[in-house]
């Protein structure tokens, strides 16, 4: 319907336009008040409250004092039916439990009593809870329970007794220890040892007594440099691990060593590649028709003296350590293994080979017919 109606606001008195509908409700009376909007409706709505509230009866509040107004049938109900006055729910609260709590209440009917099977205190039960209702409280009824299922056990670091319950032990096995402090206390620092290498007293974990011998990392790299390393089953193992590594990370033959395997095999001679003597040395080629060990030195490496040495280039530190290994292993070759040993440089091999393999064999043939 459209608004064509205009009528003042019961409020704030604004004119405003209403339905037809409406209108005929405001002249016949059946709506009372009428608004422009919902705030004039709620601000009437707290003046027409505070109009009647005037008209209410007052009462006072046994328990904190208070005058307060209440609806006259609310007023006949509180005085004939209620046992007391209050004005909110607070103070009925507190009036029941001072006035008509326990004895003081009407229908009160006495409880009977039982005996708490733990403290041995009284106690009151209802009817339905005899013989079934045998703690106080629940902390009295878990105090008896923990009491049977526990075992007094003494803690192995501090002496003292503790209790443990019989659940823990049944799944654990063996409970040793009071506290956490007690057990990291008791499971570590215990063992007193002395170091084998500087001999300063030390402490470790009784799961490292039998294995700890040193008291710093420093001890112990030189504990393994001087003592360990000198075994003879440990020198035994480096070595062949050491030919195992070699052995492994030659998988290309050098260029001399390929020119010289290929000459042999024109030759026909028979040799053996790569050959390992005693799971310590690695032979370049093995002659086994000669009993001879042919060793292929690059010019670097092993520091020819026709390019390095005495008034030419200066030996590094690594040449200086190869040609000491070349030593040792000519000296156990020929005095531990009685093999026959000749060297072939890399300079001579790509310049002359045919001349190298025949001083080759001139060398050897001369130390059979010698011997």
């Amino acid at each position: 319907m459209s608004k064509n109606k205009e009528v003042n606001c019961d409020f704030c008195k604004n004119k405003y336009f209403v339905s037809n509908y409406v209108y005929g409700l405001i002249t016949s009376g059946k709506q009372k008040t009428h608004c422009c909007s919902k705030e004039c409706t709620d601000k009437l709505k707290i003046i027409i409250n505070e109009e009647k509230r005037k008209f209410w009866s007052t009462l006072k509040c046994d328990y904190c004092e208070a005058i307060f107004r209440v609806k006259p049938f609310d007023y006949k109900h509180k005085l004939k039916n209620e046992l007391f006055v209050a004005c909110s729910r607070e103070c009925a609260q507190k009036l029941m439990g001072l006035h008509h709590s326990g004895e003081n209440n009407p229908k009160y009917v006495e409880k009977p009593k039982n005996t708490c099977a733990f403290c041995g205190k009284e106690y009151e039960i209802y009817e339905g809870q005899i013989g079934i209702n045998r703690y106080c409280s629940k902390e009295c009824q878990c105090k008896d329970k923990t009491k049977n299922a526990t075992v007094t056990v003494q803690c192995e670091y501090c002496g003292e007794d503790f209790q443990v319950l019989k659940g823990q032990i049944s799944f654990w096995g063996v409970v040793k220890y009071c506290s956490k402090e007690c057990r990291s206390l008791g499971t570590r620092n215990r063992a007193n040892m002395e170091c084998v290498i500087c001999g300063k007293p030390y402490i470790v974990s009784n799961n490292r007594r039998d294995t700890s011998i040193c008291c710093s990392k420093a001890c112990l790299a030189i504990w393994i440099s001087t003592i360990y390393s000198e075994r003879p089953e440990v020198k035994d193992r480096l070595r062949k691990q050491g030919t195992n590594s070699q052995l492994n990370q030659k998988k290309e033959f050098t260029i001399p060593e390929m020119l010289v395997g290929e000459k042999l095999n024109e030759l026909g001679i028979n040799f053996i590649p790569q050959y390992v003597v005693g799971d310590m040395l690695i032979i370049d080629f093995f002659l086994p028709d000669y009993n001879c060990c042919l060793e292929v030195y690059g010019d670097y490496w092993h520091a020819n003296p026709l390019k390095y040495g005495k008034d030419k280039k200066e030996l590094s530190e690594m040449q200086i350590k190869n040609k000491q290994k070349d030593i040792r292993k000519y000296k156990i070759l020929t005095k531990k293994y009685n093999y026959y040993f000749y060297s072939l440089w890399e300079n001579d091999i790509k310049n002359d080979l045919d001349n190298c393999i025949d001083k080759f064999f001139k060398h050897i043939d001369f130390k059979i017919r010698n011997e």
